[in-house]
């Protein structure tokens, strides 16, 4: 964690030597000399805390402190440079902190800049000076000072002693005994915090602010681009171009109002999911009086440290630990997956809860409490993060300051338009020197400079820009039912390299069917042997034995199910298991009873599921008996581990390896018998969970959902790297990868597969195992086959979250910030060799995506929501089959719970994306070719019309930009993928040839109408309004409108990624009718038309003339671009080197 610098020398740390701050911990405890001594002496000073959350982690924070000065004489500035420094100052707020502030220490400031290490963004915080001690309705001896900012939802504090602001969390790391305490003896009734608690913290609700109409417009009008247009309207309207400037002006209004809908219509739809409040019971504790009282509060009034009653099912508005009672809740809103989940209250002994890591005992806000067991008739759970610090208010922090993605396609578009802007530049000196030797007026000199700038960069490109997207997004929701929350992202999903899945309830079925059992002989025997599989449907008979009966036990037991409104719900997995039992389960407040064939168990104690642990156990007491057995069921390699060895069948690893290689999912299941004396001793589970007598495997299987093997073929068959994440075990991750086309069949002799295995020992070496052949060994540094027959075969591997931390780990510890093509680390050879990860958590699959991010693969992940947030928040592009709250974390979400949504999204992404680029390319084109004709023009004196403008920006260029977006996306996924960069070759090549084909075909049309019998030279004026009649200025606009519409029409080629022309019909007719009329407007034009368009009469052959110099343009552009840029002749420009043409950009 990164420290927060500060000093008279006001030096900003470099990001390695800057550390942010612990965060600053406030928690009830007795006060001491001062409420702000009691604050700094609750804050966590340990260097290696992590960040509150990656929306707040900070490279440094400055002070500045404001100067009376500097801010009048900034607004004289404004004044005097008509509100261009106040618009300058909007656009980058630095400047105005610079123009009216003074740097200084944090300690003297009133103001700081915060620089954000997600994007470098800069922040400007008005520093807050509160009384503590007032807010708090303390005693006059603690009056005292404390200075608070507020960055993204969260307050900070300053530290006066290390001079430097700390964020303020409430404590949640607290032993349980101290958690106990706390319920008994009410500190924030006792010392009146609830007041201080609510002015630091805020309150309860995650309220995102939606700004009025008035803010948004100014938001969008104030953009540099609405600027610009604004600015090229004045000019226009200046210069006597009224009907062009007004229809510009309506159709950019129109564009700015129906965003600013759209807009405001978001932040509501978001404000609605994130803000909820309810009435709760707040439990208020007397502890002179020793007893309790009840208040029905708002949510919102909820601080850290309330005490709450959960009795009563309902939505939490806050995150909470369980103190008293079991509670039964619906996690579907962080999880994605509606499987109520059981809560159980905190243990009163020496361990240290956290909120983060103990979730067996901690409600989150967002989840619904389904049901309640209490305990001596109370359900009682202590508040411990509310609004934005409850992980329902991370969750939407994520996405109002989502990390940026860097997309070249965008960052080039940048740097064309500068480039556009130096051309503009270039033209206006030109047009100065040649109009002044024209003897032009000086300020007819200037507009005709400042014309050349809104002429070569056309403010409605981003409009045009944003057309694509928005029908592609438009096909997306309405043939596939996939909705978007970031609509950049569907042309960052057209460069997708590498693909990641999810495999329960993404590439497979999302429940579990039972197979059978497969249980061992009676431990008796001197050899444990195992016996035959029984199926599914004979499980219930199987009381030949002892160890089958404890089998059903542990089958009908171990397990967290529940009753809700009388029907029995679950994980999915443990309700197949039970129900094969035929097991009758019956429950009161503190009693849990199965009945199973005569006898009747009681479950005394639940240990939940750890997915540490990966295991969860159960004390069954038997009632006809009163014995007392330990049942528990995992993953196979735990429990072998907590078992007797002599109770482990020999062929336990063989049977283990058979089932796994045919796809199943095992479950290990063992038992021990426990005495009374050892639950009265009992103060942690793991005194228990040892010593287990094995009992046999439970076996599921999991069937592939129907698209997924199509799907995976699809995209590895067009070079898109697949690769499987997900927690199950390793032997049928393969299984599975294997039966989907992720991992090429074994069977093949040319193609193996090694698992990896990290050995037991302190710092384990890996090992990577052949699946097949035990002894077959890959060479854990040069990952060859330790064999000597090596050469012909080729390998994948297999890596297990153990084994990657491991490698993650030692790659951290060298210097690998540069990748080395020549000597790669293992981490980047197991990154590119392998496409199965199994075992792995959370917080491993966002590790993942981001190495390979860092490899530079432009990573897309899709999952069902459960365990995938932070990945797919991590990857480019994030794709969510949940519906639930979840989905706010992706980019996409699809309606239908099946990956067949990737490819769709992938081929709509590269139709909008070759969009942009034709937008982007036709924009260039259309402008730059308008801008070499008025150059031209100029010599004369002369400039295009006011309705000459407007016919080819509302006749040619208006409909062919809307309608070219239309033509829907390719049926199928090829190989090739759009370019990314304006800067490529081909892009280059496309602009250079269609532009200087352009002004080379201007030049000599000019040339050649002078030479003509019917040329004369008209009377010029010094108004260059009144000399557009001129035969120049005719001939080069009938030009003009041929070679825009054959840039349209050019450009109009998407394949392979877009269907062809022809079966966008609206686009087809609209081409034919402007061909038409452009044939009408060049050869036979009525008087009316020649009136408006102030043209020149040209005898017919002339026009007929120009008619072919304008197709031949056409048929010679349209061939180049076939040929050479997506046709068969392509691969000439590939041996030019991309380097040649960064310089231009």
């Amino acid at each position: 964690m990164e420290a927060i610098v500060d000093g008279p020398q006001i030096e900003v740390a470099s990001v390695e030597q800057s550390r942010t701050p612990p965060p600053f911990n406030l928690n009830v405890g007795a006060p001491e000399k001062n409420l702000l001594d009691f604050l700094m002496s609750n804050c966590t000073t340990e260097p290696d805390e992590k960040d509150f959350d990656e929306v707040h982690t900070i490279i440094c924070i400055k002070g500045y402190k404001d100067n009376l000065v500097l801010t009048v004489i900034f607004y004289l500035l404004c004044v005097l440079s008509l509100g261009s420094l106040l618009l300058f100052s909007r656009w980058f707020p630095k400047i105005w902190l610079l123009l009216t502030h003074l740097p200084c220490p944090l300690s003297s400031a009133t103001s700081v800049l915060i620089k954000s290490r997600v994007g470098n963004h800069n922040t400007i915080c008005k520093i807050q000076s509160v009384d503590i001690s007032t807010i708090a309705n303390s005693s006059s001896q603690f009056h005292t000072q404390a200075k608070i900012i507020n960055y993204r939802h969260l307050n900070y504090i300053f530290d006066q002693q290390n001079q430097q602001f700390k964020p303020l969390r409430f404590n949640t790391s607290i032993h349980y005994n101290t958690l106990e305490e706390m319920y008994t003896r009410d500190n924030i009734s006792t010392w009146n915090l609830r007041s201080l608690y609510r002015f630091l913290y805020g309150l309860n609700v995650i309220d995102i602010p939606i700004k009025n109409y008035i803010e948004l417009l100014l938001d969008e009008i104030l953009h540099p681009f609405y600027i610009f247009q604004v600015l090229s309207v004045i000019i226009w309207l200046i210069d006597g171009y009224y009907v062009y400037a007004l229809s510009i002006t309506i159709i950019s209004s129109l564009s700015a109002f129906f965003s600013l809908i759209d807009t405001r219509t978001n932040l509501i739809t978001l404000s609605q999911t994130a803000k909820y409040t309810c009435d709760v019971i707040r439990i208020d504790v007397d502890h002179e009086q020793n007893k309790h009282s009840t208040q029905r509060i708002d949510s919102t009034l909820l601080v850290p440290g309330d005490l709450i009653d959960i009795s009563n099912p309902l939505t939490l508005p806050c995150d909470c630990v369980v103190l008293r009672g079991q509670v039964i809740v619906n996690e579907s809103s962080l999880t994605g997956e509606s499987v109520p989940v059981t809560k159980i209250p905190i243990p009163n002994n020496q361990s240290c809860y956290d909120i983060d890591h103990n979730r067996n005992h901690t409600l989150y806000a967002g989840t619904s409490v389904l049901q309640t067991r209490p305990t001596s008739n109370q359900c009682v759970a202590m508040v411990m993060r509310t609004g934005f610090a409850s992980e329902k208010g991370k969750l939407m922090l994520s996405v109002l300051y989502p990390k940026p993605t860097s997309f070249k396609f965008y960052e080039d578009s940048i740097r064309f338009i500068i480039f556009m802007f130096i051309l503009g530049s270039i033209g206006i000196v030109f047009s100065i020197v040649q109009l002044a030797r024209l003897n032009v007026p000086v300020g007819d000199i200037i507009l005709r400079g400042l014309d050349v700038i809104t002429i070569a960069v056309p403010p409605a490109l981003p409009l045009a820009m944003t057309v694509g997207i928005g029908f592609a997004l438009a096909r997306l929701k309405k043939n596939h039912f996939i909705y978007c929350i970031s609509p950049p992202r569907i042309n960052v999903c057209g460069q997708i390299k590498l693909m990641c899945f999810d495999k329960t309830g993404t590439l497979t079925q999302e429940g579990l069917e039972l197979h059978g059992i497969k249980s061992i002989l009676d431990h008796n025997q001197q050899h444990v042997l195992f016996t035959d599989e029984v199926k599914c449907n004979d499980i219930q008979r199987m009381t030949n034995n002892n160890t089958n009966e404890k089998i059903l036990n542990a089958m009908a037991t171990c397990h967290s199910l529940t009753h809700v409104n009388g029907t029995i719900v679950g994980d999915p997995l443990e309700e197949k298991i039970f129900a094969s039992t035929q097991c009758i389960l019956k429950e009161s407040d503190n009693h849990r009873l199965c009945t199973l064939n005569h006898s009747t168990l009681e479950v005394i104690r639940t240990f939940e599921f750890n997915s540490n642990l990966q295991y969860m156990s159960v004390l069954v007491k038997e009632i006809q008996t009163n014995n007392i057995d330990l049942y528990i069921k995992g993953s196979p390699e735990k429990i072998r581990n907590l078992c007797i060895p002599m109770s482990i069948p020999n062929d336990y690893h063989q049977i283990l390896n058979q089932y796994t290689h045919q796809g199943y999912r095992v479950l290990s299941m063992a038992y021990k018998k426990i005495d009374q004396q050892q639950l009265e001793s009992l103060t942690n589970r793991s005194e228990l969970e040892n010593e287990f007598i094995f009992l046999g495997f439970i076996i599921m299987y999991n069937e592939l959902k129907k698209d997924t093997i199509p799907v995976i073929r699809d995209l590895i068959k067009n070079k898109i790297k697949c690769v499987m994440v997900t927690g199950d075990n390793a032997l049928t991750s393969t299984s599975v990868a294997i039966q989907c086309g992720l991992l090429i069949n074994n069977n093949n002799n040319n193609t193996k597969i090694y698992l990896s295995h990290l050995k037991e020992e302190q710092d384990g070496e890996i090992m990577w195992r052949n699946i097949d052949n035990d002894q077959d060994l890959l060479c854990p540094h040069r990952f060859i086959p330790l064999d000597d027959n090596h050469d012909n075969h080729s390998y994948e591997l297999v890596v297990t979250g153990d084994v990657f931390s491991k490698l993650l780990h030692d790659h951290e510890q060298q210097d690998h910030s540069v990748v080395n093509l020549d000597r790669p680390s293992p981490l980047h050879v197991v990154l590119t060799k392998s496409c199965v990860y199994s075992r792995m958590t959370p917080d491993q699959k966002l590790k993942l995506v981001e190495q390979y991010v860092k490899l530079e693969y432009l990573v897309g992940m899709c999952g069902d929501g459960a365990n995938d947030c932070s990945a797919l928040k991590a990857a480019h592009v994030g794709v969510s089959l949940s519906q639930a709250e979840a989905s706010i974390a992706a980019p996409f979400t699809s309606l239908k719970s099946t990956i067949a949504c990737v490819p769709h999204l992938i081929r709509e992404g590269r139709a909008a994306l070759m969009t942009s680029f034709q937008m982007f390319k036709y924009m260039a084109c259309y402008s730059l070719i308008q801008f070499f004709s008025v150059i031209c023009l100029y010599q004369i004196n002369s400039n295009f019309g006011d309705y000459q403008f407007l016919f080819v920006d509302i006749c040619v260029v208006l409909p062919t930009v809307v309608l070219m977006s239309r033509t829907d996306s390719s049926t199928k996924l090829v190989r090739s993928r759009p370019p990314t960069s304006l800067a490529s070759r081909r892009v280059f090549a496309s602009l250079a040839w269609h532009l200087i084909t352009a002004f080379v075909i201007q030049v000599l049309v000019i040339v050649d109408v002078r030479r003509q019998r019917f040329y004369r030279v008209l009377a010029t004026s010094p108004n260059t309004k009144h000399n557009i009649v001129t035969f120049e200025c005719t001939a080069l606009f009938c030009i003009n409108i041929l070679q825009s519409f054959g840039v349209a029409l050019v450009y109009s080629i998407s394949r392979p990624f877009k269907k062809p022309l022809l079966t966008n019909y609206l686009y087809a007719v609209v081409l034919l009718l402007l061909s038409i009329l452009l044939c009408y407007v060049v050869m036979i034009p009525d008087q009316w038309t020649i009136y408006w368009l102030e043209l020149v009469e040209l005898p017919i052959l002339y026009r007929v003339k120009l008619l072919a110099i304008g197709i031949g343009y056409l048929v010679l552009s349209y061939l180049f671009e076939r040929l050479f840029i997506v046709g068969v002749f392509k691969t000439v420009l590939d041996v030019l080197s991309p380097n040649k043409w960064r310089f231009l950009f």
